[in-house]
C-alpha cells in the first residue's frame, strides 16, 4: 500500500517534495519522529497513526486476495481521484480483462 500512496502523491507534489516525503515517511515507518515533513503533508505523519501506517505499509492487496478462495466483488468508481483505472487492473485477479474502447478503462467479463 506504501506504493500507491507514493504513487498518488507523485502526481500532485513536484520531486523536491516527493523526496522530503520519502525520508520522512522512511523515518516514520521505523518508529521515529520525522525531522524534515512537507507542512502540506503534515497529516500523514501524526504519531497517532504511526501503528496504523507501519501495518498500511506492509500490507498487499493483491496478495491478500489472492488468497481468498471464494469469489470477491471489488466495486470501484470510475470518477475516483486517487484510483485510476491503470491501478485497479492490478486487482484483477481471477477473470479476464475487456477493453470495450481505447479511450475506456478495462472491464471485467
Amino acid at each position: 500500500m506504501s506504493v500507491v500512496l507514493r504513487e498518488q502523491l507523485s502526481r500532485q507534489v513536484d520531486n523536491a517534495t516527493l523526496v522530503r516525503y520519502d525520508t520522512a515517511m522512511a523515518q516514520y515507518l521505523r518508529g521515529e519522529t520525522p525531522t524534515d515533513v512537507p507542512p502540506m503533508l503534515a497529516m500523514l505523519f501524526v504519531p497517532v497513526n504511526q501503528n496504523f501506517m507501519k501495518s498500511l505499509a506492509g500490507f498487499d492487496p493483491v496478495a491478500a486476495i489472492k488468497s481468498v478462495r471464494q469469489p470477491v466483488l471489488i466495486v470501484q468508481g470510475g470518477r475516483d481521484l486517487q484510483v485510476g483505472w491503470w491501478m485497479r487492473s492490478g486487482w484483477a485477479v481471477r477473470g479476464q480483462m475487456r477493453r470495450s474502447s481505447s479511450s475506456q478503462p478495462p472491464t471485467m467479463c
